[in-house]
Protein backbone atom coordinates (compact mmCIF):
# COMPACT_ATOMS: atom_id res chain seq x y z
CA UNK A 1 0.00 0.00 0.00
CA UNK A 2 2.63 2.03 1.59
CA UNK A 3 4.59 1.31 -2.59
CA UNK A 4 1.43 2.69 -4.32
CA UNK A 5 -0.14 5.49 -2.77
CA UNK A 6 1.97 8.44 -3.49
CA UNK A 7 -0.07 10.28 -0.81
CA UNK A 8 1.47 7.35 1.89
CA UNK A 9 5.09 7.78 0.44
CA UNK A 10 4.63 11.76 0.77
CA UNK A 11 3.99 11.45 4.07
CA UNK A 12 6.73 8.68 4.58
CA UNK A 13 9.42 10.72 3.16
CA UNK A 14 8.43 13.79 5.39
CA UNK A 15 8.33 11.21 8.43
CA UNK A 16 11.57 9.65 7.42
CA UNK A 17 13.01 13.10 6.80
CA UNK A 18 12.30 14.78 10.13
CA UNK A 19 13.87 11.53 12.08
CA UNK A 20 17.38 12.02 10.26
CA UNK A 21 16.65 15.90 11.52
CA UNK A 22 15.51 15.00 15.07
CA UNK A 23 18.67 12.58 15.46
CA UNK A 24 21.00 15.30 14.00
CA UNK A 25 19.10 17.50 16.64
CA UNK A 26 20.21 15.16 19.70
CA UNK A 27 23.90 14.85 18.51
CA UNK A 28 24.10 18.78 17.74
CA UNK A 29 22.37 19.30 21.63
CA UNK A 30 25.29 17.14 23.29
CA UNK A 31 27.69 18.90 21.54
CA UNK A 32 27.19 22.81 21.74
CA UNK A 33 26.10 24.57 24.82
CA UNK A 34 23.26 27.41 25.26
CA UNK A 35 25.42 30.12 23.56
CA UNK A 36 26.17 28.81 20.40
CA UNK A 37 22.31 27.07 20.26
CA UNK A 38 20.92 30.12 20.60
CA UNK A 39 23.15 32.06 18.06
CA UNK A 40 22.10 29.53 15.72
CA UNK A 41 18.34 30.20 16.94
CA UNK A 42 18.80 33.40 16.10
CA UNK A 43 20.12 32.49 12.62
CA UNK A 44 17.40 30.51 11.71
CA UNK A 45 14.83 32.45 12.73
CA UNK A 46 16.31 34.93 10.92
CA UNK A 47 16.18 32.06 7.96
CA UNK A 48 13.03 31.13 8.10
CA UNK A 49 12.35 34.36 7.42
CA UNK A 50 13.93 36.05 4.34
CA UNK A 51 13.97 32.62 2.76
CA UNK A 52 10.66 33.54 1.54
CA UNK A 53 11.46 36.86 0.55
CA UNK A 54 14.33 36.01 -1.48
CA UNK A 55 12.27 34.07 -4.26
CA UNK A 56 8.93 36.62 -3.76
CA UNK A 57 7.17 33.51 -4.10
CA UNK A 58 7.07 33.64 -7.65
CA UNK A 59 8.04 30.30 -7.71
CA UNK A 60 4.76 28.92 -6.15
CA UNK A 61 3.07 30.30 -9.89
CA UNK A 62 5.06 27.61 -11.83
CA UNK A 63 2.63 24.72 -11.15
CA UNK A 64 -0.27 27.51 -12.54
CA UNK A 65 1.06 27.70 -15.53
CA UNK A 66 -0.03 25.46 -18.10
CA UNK A 67 1.83 25.97 -21.48
CA UNK A 68 5.87 24.96 -21.62
CA UNK A 69 6.96 28.79 -22.85
CA UNK A 70 4.87 30.01 -19.77
CA UNK A 71 6.23 28.01 -16.82
CA UNK A 72 9.84 29.03 -18.59
CA UNK A 73 9.35 32.39 -18.63
CA UNK A 74 8.44 32.63 -15.00
CA UNK A 75 11.27 30.13 -14.40
CA UNK A 76 14.17 31.90 -15.96
CA UNK A 77 12.31 35.68 -14.19
CA UNK A 78 12.82 34.03 -10.71
CA UNK A 79 15.79 32.85 -11.35
CA UNK A 80 17.05 36.23 -12.25
CA UNK A 81 15.31 37.98 -9.20
CA UNK A 82 16.81 35.23 -6.59
CA UNK A 83 20.21 36.91 -6.39
CA UNK A 84 18.84 40.58 -6.43
CA UNK A 85 15.96 39.55 -3.28
CA UNK A 86 18.79 37.97 -1.50
CA UNK A 87 21.61 40.84 -1.32
CA UNK A 88 18.26 43.13 -0.42
CA UNK A 89 16.98 40.79 2.09
CA UNK A 90 20.66 39.42 3.28
CA UNK A 91 21.65 43.21 3.95
CA UNK A 92 18.88 43.94 6.27
CA UNK A 93 19.62 40.45 7.99
CA UNK A 94 22.98 41.42 8.44
CA UNK A 95 22.30 44.89 10.38
CA UNK A 96 20.22 42.53 12.55
CA UNK A 97 22.59 40.15 13.03
CA UNK A 98 25.22 42.89 14.04
CA UNK A 99 23.12 44.78 16.58
CA UNK A 100 21.92 41.29 18.09
CA UNK A 101 23.46 40.77 21.35
CA UNK A 102 23.87 37.21 21.47
CA UNK A 103 25.09 37.30 17.61
CA UNK A 104 27.48 40.49 17.51
CA UNK A 105 30.35 38.63 18.02
CA UNK A 106 30.48 36.28 14.83
CA UNK A 107 28.50 38.81 12.90
CA UNK A 108 30.10 38.90 9.74
CA UNK A 109 30.55 35.23 8.98
CA UNK A 110 27.04 34.55 10.09
CA UNK A 111 25.37 37.19 8.05
CA UNK A 112 27.29 35.40 5.33
CA UNK A 113 26.77 32.18 5.48
CA UNK A 114 23.14 33.31 6.09
CA UNK A 115 22.92 34.57 2.68
CA UNK A 116 24.29 31.84 1.21
CA UNK A 117 22.05 29.79 2.86
CA UNK A 118 18.82 31.87 1.80
CA UNK A 119 20.04 31.97 -1.95
CA UNK A 120 20.25 27.82 -1.74
CA UNK A 121 16.80 27.80 -0.22
CA UNK A 122 15.46 30.03 -3.07
CA UNK A 123 16.88 28.36 -5.65
CA UNK A 124 16.00 24.46 -4.32
CA UNK A 125 12.26 25.61 -3.75
CA UNK A 126 12.14 26.92 -7.77
CA UNK A 127 13.43 23.68 -9.12
CA UNK A 128 11.32 21.86 -6.64
CA UNK A 129 8.19 23.69 -8.11
CA UNK A 130 9.61 23.51 -11.43
CA UNK A 131 9.56 19.61 -10.95
CA UNK A 132 6.04 20.03 -9.63
CA UNK A 133 4.70 22.15 -12.73
CA UNK A 134 6.15 18.83 -15.06
CA UNK A 135 4.58 16.46 -12.80
CA UNK A 136 7.62 14.80 -11.87
CA UNK A 137 6.25 13.51 -8.05
CA UNK A 138 8.62 11.07 -7.40
CA UNK A 139 11.15 13.96 -7.16
CA UNK A 140 9.26 16.27 -5.18
CA UNK A 141 8.84 13.46 -2.52
CA UNK A 142 12.28 12.58 -2.92
CA UNK A 143 12.78 16.52 -1.48
CA UNK A 144 10.90 15.30 1.32
CA UNK A 145 13.62 13.29 2.50
CA UNK A 146 16.41 15.45 1.22
CA UNK A 147 16.23 18.80 2.93
CA UNK A 148 15.80 17.91 6.17
CA UNK A 149 17.92 15.05 5.84
CA UNK A 150 21.05 16.98 4.48
CA UNK A 151 20.32 19.49 7.41
CA UNK A 152 20.62 17.39 10.64
CA UNK A 153 23.26 15.09 8.58
CA UNK A 154 26.07 18.08 7.58
CA UNK A 155 24.80 19.73 11.23
CA UNK A 156 26.35 16.06 12.53
CA UNK A 157 29.11 16.30 10.65
CA UNK A 158 29.76 19.86 11.60
CA UNK A 159 30.51 18.94 15.53
CA UNK A 160 33.73 17.48 14.25
CA UNK A 161 34.86 20.53 12.86
CA UNK A 162 34.11 23.56 15.59
CA UNK A 163 31.84 24.21 18.48
CA UNK A 164 31.03 27.30 17.63
CA UNK A 165 27.67 28.88 15.72
CA UNK A 166 29.74 29.24 13.06
CA UNK A 167 29.99 25.84 12.47
CA UNK A 168 26.70 25.20 12.42
CA UNK A 169 24.96 27.95 10.07
CA UNK A 170 27.89 26.79 7.79
CA UNK A 171 26.39 23.24 7.68
CA UNK A 172 22.94 24.97 7.24
CA UNK A 173 24.55 27.26 4.21
CA UNK A 174 25.97 24.02 2.57
CA UNK A 175 23.50 21.80 3.40
CA UNK A 176 21.16 24.34 1.07
CA UNK A 177 23.57 25.15 -1.61
CA UNK A 178 23.69 20.88 -2.03
CA UNK A 179 19.86 20.78 -2.18
CA UNK A 180 19.70 23.87 -4.05
CA UNK A 181 22.51 21.21 -6.67
CA UNK A 182 20.79 18.60 -6.20
CA UNK A 183 17.09 19.67 -7.24
CA UNK A 184 18.80 21.63 -9.87
CA UNK A 185 20.11 18.97 -11.63
CA UNK A 186 17.04 16.75 -11.26
CA UNK A 187 15.08 19.80 -12.78
CA UNK A 188 17.18 20.43 -15.89
CA UNK A 189 16.95 16.77 -16.82
CA UNK A 190 13.49 15.96 -16.02
CA UNK A 191 11.76 19.47 -17.40
CA UNK A 192 14.10 21.42 -18.95
CA UNK A 193 12.94 25.53 -19.32
CA UNK A 194 12.95 26.31 -23.15
CA UNK A 195 14.99 29.82 -23.87
CA UNK A 196 12.35 32.90 -23.70
CA UNK A 197 12.81 37.18 -23.76
CA UNK A 198 12.34 39.98 -21.83
CA UNK A 199 9.10 40.87 -22.78
CA UNK A 200 7.67 37.10 -21.88
CA UNK A 201 9.62 37.26 -18.65
CA UNK A 202 7.39 40.77 -18.03
CA UNK A 203 4.61 39.26 -19.29
CA UNK A 204 4.88 36.10 -16.59
CA UNK A 205 5.44 38.60 -14.32
CA UNK A 206 2.20 40.15 -14.78
CA UNK A 207 0.42 36.86 -14.82
CA UNK A 208 1.67 36.00 -11.09
CA UNK A 209 2.27 39.36 -10.16
CA UNK A 210 -0.38 38.21 -7.39
CA UNK A 211 2.32 35.73 -5.69
CA UNK A 212 4.55 39.04 -4.85
CA UNK A 213 1.72 41.72 -3.98
CA UNK A 214 -0.35 39.10 -1.54
CA UNK A 215 1.02 35.70 -1.17
CA UNK A 216 4.37 37.01 0.19
CA UNK A 217 3.10 40.12 2.36
CA UNK A 218 0.90 37.27 3.95
CA UNK A 219 3.16 34.60 4.85
CA UNK A 220 5.91 36.87 5.76
CA UNK A 221 3.65 38.03 8.14
CA UNK A 222 3.26 34.85 9.64
CA UNK A 223 6.36 33.80 9.63
CA UNK A 224 7.63 37.00 10.82
CA UNK A 225 4.67 36.44 14.21
CA UNK A 226 6.33 33.43 14.46
CA UNK A 227 10.16 34.33 14.81
CA UNK A 228 9.34 37.28 16.46
CA UNK A 229 10.16 35.92 20.22
CA UNK A 230 13.34 34.31 19.40
CA UNK A 231 14.51 37.68 17.29
CA UNK A 232 13.81 39.82 20.58
CA UNK A 233 14.51 37.89 23.73
CA UNK A 234 18.29 38.46 23.20
CA UNK A 235 17.74 41.71 23.57
CA UNK A 236 15.33 41.60 26.79
CA UNK A 237 17.54 38.92 28.39
CA UNK A 238 20.92 39.43 27.04
CA UNK A 239 22.67 36.86 28.72
CA UNK A 240 20.14 34.22 28.99
CA UNK A 241 19.95 30.79 27.59
CA UNK A 242 16.40 31.52 26.83
CA UNK A 243 16.64 31.15 22.88
CA UNK A 244 18.15 27.85 22.78
CA UNK A 245 15.75 26.59 24.83
CA UNK A 246 13.24 28.28 22.68
CA UNK A 247 14.69 26.87 19.66
CA UNK A 248 15.43 23.31 20.75
CA UNK A 249 11.85 23.16 22.11
CA UNK A 250 10.56 24.33 19.00
CA UNK A 251 12.10 22.07 16.62
CA UNK A 252 10.96 19.01 18.96
CA UNK A 253 7.49 20.19 19.24
CA UNK A 254 6.67 20.89 15.48
CA UNK A 255 8.64 18.43 13.77
CA UNK A 256 5.43 15.78 14.25
CA UNK A 257 3.05 18.37 13.75
CA UNK A 258 4.53 20.10 10.36
CA UNK A 259 4.94 16.45 8.92
CA UNK A 260 0.88 16.03 9.62
CA UNK A 261 -0.10 18.83 8.26
CA UNK A 262 1.98 19.06 5.54
CA UNK A 263 0.89 15.75 4.51
CA UNK A 264 -2.82 15.80 4.53
CA UNK A 265 -3.32 19.35 3.95
CA UNK A 266 -4.54 19.10 0.39
CA UNK A 267 -6.67 16.32 1.11
CA UNK A 268 -8.37 18.33 4.05
CA UNK A 269 -8.87 21.38 1.97
CA UNK A 270 -10.19 19.21 -0.80
CA UNK A 271 -12.91 17.82 1.55
CA UNK A 272 -13.69 21.12 3.27
CA UNK A 273 -14.13 22.55 -0.58
CA UNK A 274 -16.87 20.34 -1.29
CA UNK A 275 -18.34 20.14 2.03
CA UNK A 276 -21.57 21.87 1.05
CA UNK A 277 -24.43 22.02 3.89
CA UNK A 278 -21.61 20.30 5.93
CA UNK A 279 -19.38 22.94 5.92
CA UNK A 280 -19.51 23.40 9.99
CA UNK A 281 -19.85 19.75 10.54
CA UNK A 282 -16.58 18.76 9.00
CA UNK A 283 -14.53 21.93 10.03
CA UNK A 284 -15.43 20.69 13.60
CA UNK A 285 -14.65 16.74 12.58
CA UNK A 286 -10.98 18.08 11.42
CA UNK A 287 -10.01 20.23 14.06
CA UNK A 288 -10.87 17.25 16.67
CA UNK A 289 -9.07 15.13 14.44
CA UNK A 290 -6.06 17.03 14.42
CA UNK A 291 -5.72 18.74 17.48
CA UNK A 292 -6.71 15.60 19.28
CA UNK A 293 -2.66 14.07 18.53
CA UNK A 294 -1.39 17.23 19.34
CA UNK A 295 -3.82 17.22 22.96
CA UNK A 296 -2.26 13.82 23.69
CA UNK A 297 1.40 14.46 23.27
CA UNK A 298 1.15 17.96 25.40
CA UNK A 299 -0.31 15.41 28.22
CA UNK A 300 2.86 13.48 27.81
CA UNK A 301 5.07 16.72 28.01
CA UNK A 302 3.07 17.65 31.12
CA UNK A 303 3.41 14.05 32.16
CA UNK A 304 7.23 13.60 31.66
CA UNK A 305 7.90 16.42 29.24
CA UNK A 306 11.56 17.38 31.57
CA UNK A 307 12.86 13.56 31.92
CA UNK A 308 12.17 12.79 27.89
CA UNK A 309 14.16 15.99 26.63
CA UNK A 310 17.14 14.89 28.85
CA UNK A 311 16.89 11.27 27.42
CA UNK A 312 16.93 12.95 23.95
CA UNK A 313 18.68 16.02 24.11
CA UNK A 314 21.27 15.42 27.05
CA UNK A 315 20.85 16.40 30.66
CA UNK A 316 21.48 19.92 30.01
CA UNK A 317 18.16 20.37 28.05
CA UNK A 318 15.47 19.27 30.95
CA UNK A 319 14.24 22.94 31.27
CA UNK A 320 13.62 23.10 27.26
CA UNK A 321 10.15 21.48 28.46
CA UNK A 322 8.55 24.29 29.85
CA UNK A 323 9.00 26.16 26.33
CA UNK A 324 7.79 22.88 24.79
CA UNK A 325 4.55 23.24 26.61
CA UNK A 326 4.03 26.68 25.92
CA UNK A 327 4.55 26.11 21.92
CA UNK A 328 2.64 22.41 22.51
CA UNK A 329 -0.42 25.18 22.96
CA UNK A 330 0.28 26.98 20.22
CA UNK A 331 1.47 23.87 17.67
CA UNK A 332 -2.07 22.50 19.14
CA UNK A 333 -3.86 25.27 17.81
CA UNK A 334 -2.37 25.23 14.63
CA UNK A 335 -3.91 22.10 13.96
CA UNK A 336 -7.21 22.60 15.19
CA UNK A 337 -7.27 25.47 13.05
CA UNK A 338 -6.40 24.19 9.95
CA UNK A 339 -9.65 23.22 8.39
CA UNK A 340 -11.04 26.68 9.34
CA UNK A 341 -7.93 28.02 6.63
CA UNK A 342 -9.30 26.09 4.17
CA UNK A 343 -12.43 27.04 4.59
CA UNK A 344 -11.69 30.54 4.08
CA UNK A 345 -11.55 30.53 0.36
CA UNK A 346 -15.01 28.53 -0.14
CA UNK A 347 -16.23 31.58 2.11
CA UNK A 348 -14.63 34.29 0.20
CA UNK A 349 -12.97 35.21 4.06
CA UNK A 350 -8.90 35.31 2.67
CA UNK A 351 -8.62 38.92 2.86
CA UNK A 352 -9.87 38.63 6.86
CA UNK A 353 -7.24 36.19 7.53
CA UNK A 354 -4.57 38.94 6.33
CA UNK A 355 -6.01 41.78 8.78
CA UNK A 356 -6.35 39.65 11.81
CA UNK A 357 -2.42 38.47 11.61
CA UNK A 358 -1.75 41.97 11.18
CA UNK A 359 -3.79 42.18 14.46
CA UNK A 360 -2.16 39.21 16.21
CA UNK A 361 1.55 40.47 15.35
CA UNK A 362 1.22 43.89 16.75
CA UNK A 363 -0.50 42.45 19.73
CA UNK A 364 2.24 39.78 20.05
CA UNK A 365 4.87 42.64 19.97
CA UNK A 366 3.26 44.53 22.24
CA UNK A 367 3.42 41.92 24.96
CA UNK A 368 7.12 41.00 23.85
CA UNK A 369 8.13 45.01 24.79
CA UNK A 370 5.80 45.45 27.87
CA UNK A 371 8.76 46.58 30.73
CA UNK A 372 8.52 44.38 33.70
CA UNK A 373 8.93 40.64 32.56
CA UNK A 374 11.16 38.78 35.12
CA UNK A 375 11.76 35.74 32.99
CA UNK A 376 12.06 34.66 29.14
CA UNK A 377 9.20 31.97 29.45
CA UNK A 378 6.63 34.31 31.10
CA UNK A 379 7.33 36.62 27.77
CA UNK A 380 6.90 33.51 25.46
CA UNK A 381 3.46 32.15 27.66
CA UNK A 382 1.66 35.94 27.38
CA UNK A 383 2.74 36.61 23.95
CA UNK A 384 1.05 32.91 22.86
CA UNK A 385 -1.68 33.34 24.91
CA UNK A 386 -2.68 36.65 23.38
CA UNK A 387 -1.99 35.65 19.93
CA UNK A 388 -3.79 32.34 20.08
CA UNK A 389 -7.25 34.22 22.10
CA UNK A 390 -6.97 36.53 18.69
CA UNK A 391 -6.26 33.92 16.24
CA UNK A 392 -8.81 31.02 18.07
CA UNK A 393 -11.72 33.96 17.83
CA UNK A 394 -11.16 34.44 14.36
CA UNK A 395 -11.65 31.25 13.67
CA UNK A 396 -14.13 30.65 16.00
CA UNK A 397 -16.22 33.62 14.34
CA UNK A 398 -15.68 31.37 11.13
CA UNK A 399 -17.01 28.14 12.61
CA UNK A 400 -20.22 29.81 13.57
CA UNK A 401 -20.74 31.94 10.43
CA UNK A 402 -19.78 28.28 8.27
CA UNK A 403 -23.43 27.34 8.26
CA UNK A 404 -24.67 29.84 6.47
CA UNK A 405 -26.33 29.13 3.45
CA UNK A 406 -24.69 31.45 1.09
CA UNK A 407 -21.07 29.63 1.65
CA UNK A 408 -23.16 26.77 0.86
CA UNK A 409 -23.33 27.16 -2.66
Amino acid sequence: MLATNPKLRAIGAAALGQVVMFGGMAVVSRHYDHLALAEYGVVFSLFNIIQLAASLRLEQGLVYEHAVEHRSSLYWLTLILIPVATLIVGAGAAIYIGRNPQTGAHAFALAWLLAVATLGSAMGRLHLQLLAAAEQYGFVIFNNVLRPSLIGLLQVAATFVASTSVALVGALALSQVLYATVLGTLAWRAARPCATSASDMKQALRRNAAFPLYSLPQNMLYTVSEGLVPLALPFLFPTSAAVALFWLASRAVFAPATVLAESIRPMVYRDIAVAGDRLRQRIARYALALGGPIALGLLVLALCGPTLFRIAFGAQWGDANSYGLVLGVLVLGNMASLPAVGALPVMGMQKHLFAVEVLGLIARAAIIFLPGWTSPLQVVAASTVVYLAIIGGFYGYVWIIAGRTEWQK
